[in-house]
């Protein structure tokens, strides 16, 4: 990969466009008498805009690179190698001085300690492939091969450094319906999480009910559609900060099933006119648009701005909104889009009826609190933790916080309203949320979010998720 030229006006408003302007404008400002501080920036603003440019350039080598087949067909091959090639375990912990030097230990103990852990591999590899319960389009989608993907999931959880994997590298779920830290957290004195999979001992060892496992309900699983006269009051809660995302809300949910009323949100007056024309042909409930101000995002327009009549006049309550994730696009421009597809998808409906699905579990299943997509991630805290355990608190929740949980990323899901009751109870308002622009994390807004499952759990309830075969993100 050569490196690139130095950036050139391109005319075509890209960092090279932006790189001559700003060096254009350090010019002027010079020959007008600037200052040394001036021609200082000038000469930082030509740095940055060649380094933007390169930054441009290695971003479009890598997504065709990726793209190629080259690099999908020996993916595999490129895990299993860094698999094989990885640091044994006693090898991340600190040497102290003794009889044996650590050269010695290489030289005595370093090949059975590889031979030991690369014989599990082997083991757990054919337990995952022998087994249908590893799901390779739900655990690592861009994978050619059920085997390749495996093999990733096997390289993924056994090279982390500590003890369980950290907050700092996300890991995929390797199927629906289990949470592998959870398992490996629950069983630390059992096996040796460090080296052997949780899948994979999970299935050696009959599938244990345990908190790592929970109920799965996808388009097939409802066993009935659920008819007029008996599911609950509902209605479906959707904030739109991009009001031209809500016209294909309604158009997946518009002649379908049960009465749902319709409750929408925004933040100006002008987007509630757009809302207002996209729900205007909806048929199956009430609809009802209110104004909100911009702070709690959805969270705030959700228990805020409908919480009292939410508490007073449904039992069953969903919640989706207009998400678009512009800050996590990193390498790639369709990050939010996709993730609200995916959202959707389990949520309300487009490849199969989602939403009539869902209502008809929660219709049949008094103890079912809280159902929400099941994440092809596995987030944990964060930095949201001690804002998590101060709402806690304040709910009367006294049991500790799990490490280690699953949670409606994103903060889309459908609910039974007394699950919830302790959040409503919160009584949270409008200056309790943070300012715009609001960070992305370690706010109430993101301990609420993870809190979600819990609620419903510490009120007597259960979750589950929701899993639409072929789609993930």
């Amino acid at each position: 990969m050569n490196r690139p030229e130095h950036p050139t006006v391109s005319g075509d408003g890209s960092v090279a466009d932006l790189g001559a302007h700003r060096a254009e404008h350090a010019a002027t400002s010079s020959a007008a008498g600037a200052s040394e501080r001036d021609v200082e920036l000038a000469a930082l603003y030509a740095r940055v805009s060649e380094l933007e440019y390169e930054s441009e350039f290695y971003r479009q080598q890598h997504r065709t690179l990726c793209r190629s087949l080259s690099w999908r067909l020996t993916r595999p091959l490129r895990l299993l190698n860094s698999l094989l090639r990885r640091k044994p375990v006693s090898d991340r912990f600190s040497w102290a001085s003794g009889e044996t030097s650590r050269r010695e230990y290489f030289q005595f103990g370093r090949s059975d300690e590889d031979l030991r852990i690369l014989r599990q591999h082997a083991e757990d590899l054919a337990t995952l492939r022998d087994d249908p319960l590893f799901d390779p389009s739900l655990s690592l989608p861009l994978e050619w091969t059920r085997t390749g993907a495996i093999v990733a999931f096997l390289e993924q959880w056994s090279t982390h450094e500590s003890k369980l994997p950290s907050a700092g590298l996300v890991l995929r779920r390797p199927c629906p319906g289990f949470h592998p830290q959870i398992y490996a957290h629950a069983h630390a004195g059992t096996y040796d999480t460090t080296v052997v999979n949780p899948l994979a001992h999970f299935i050696r060892s009959g599938r244990p009910d345990g908190p790592w496992r929970h109920d799965v309900i996808t388009p097939v699983s409802a066993p009935r559609a659920p008819e007029q006269d008996n599911v609950p009051p509902a209605a479906l809660h959707a904030h739109f900060h991009y009001p031209e995302l809500a016209h294909d809300v309604v158009r997946r949910i518009a002649t379908r099933g049960a009465r749902c009323d319709l409750l929408l949100s925004t933040d100006e007056v002008g987007k509630v006119e757009v809302l207002r024309a996209a729900a205007s042909d909806y048929g199956r409930g009430e609809v009802k648009i209110r104004m909100v101000p911009n702070r709690g995002r959805d969270i705030g327009a959700f228990l805020t701005g409908f919480g009292d009549e939410i508490v007073d006049r449904y039992e069953i309550i969903g919640h989706v909104h207009g998400k678009r994730s512009l800050h996590g696009g990193g390498l790639d421009p369709f990050f939010g889009e996709r993730w609200r597809e995916f959202l959707w998808q389990n949520l309300i409906g487009g490849l199969d009826r989602s939403m009539d699905v869902v209502l008809a579990r929660l219709a049949d299943d008094a103890k079912l609190g809280l159902v929400f997509p099941e994440d092809p991630y596995l987030h944990g805290w964060d930095v949201n933790r001690p804002a998590a355990e101060e709402l806690a608190a304040r709910m009367g929740m006294a049991e500790p916080l799990p490490p280690y949980f699953d949670f409606p990323t994103g903060t889309m899901f459908w609910a039974r309203t007394a699950a919830l009751k302790p959040l409503f109870a919160l009584g949270l308002r409008w200056e309790d949320y943070p300012r715009e622009p609001a960070p992305n994390d370690g706010t109430v807004l993101n301990a609420i979010e993870r809190l979600l499952p819990l609620v419903a759990l510490h009120g007597g309830y259960r979750f589950a998720t929701t899993h639409v075969p072929g789609v993930t993100r």
